[in-house]
């Protein structure tokens, strides 16, 4: 029984361990992937306002 309990904890602890250890050694990776997709989110804003901005200069050309 004590064997068991004992296993199950080391168990426990491995996976915890394995969680904390896969989280610190990717956290760089996120952190970068994460600023990409904000650089990429505001890239695409700018665009977008600029298509905004097109029927008003064809408006302008026409004239």
């Amino acid at each position: 029984m004590k064997w068991s309990k004992f296993f199950r904890s080391l168990y426990w602890l491995l996976i915890i361990g394995t969680s904390v250890g896969a989280f610190y050694y990717l956290q760089p990776y996120v952190e970068q992937m994460q600023e990409a997709y904000v650089l990429l989110r505001s890239g695409v804003g700018g665009i977008q306002e600029i298509g905004n901005k097109l029927p008003d200069l064809n408006q302008f050309i026409q004239q």
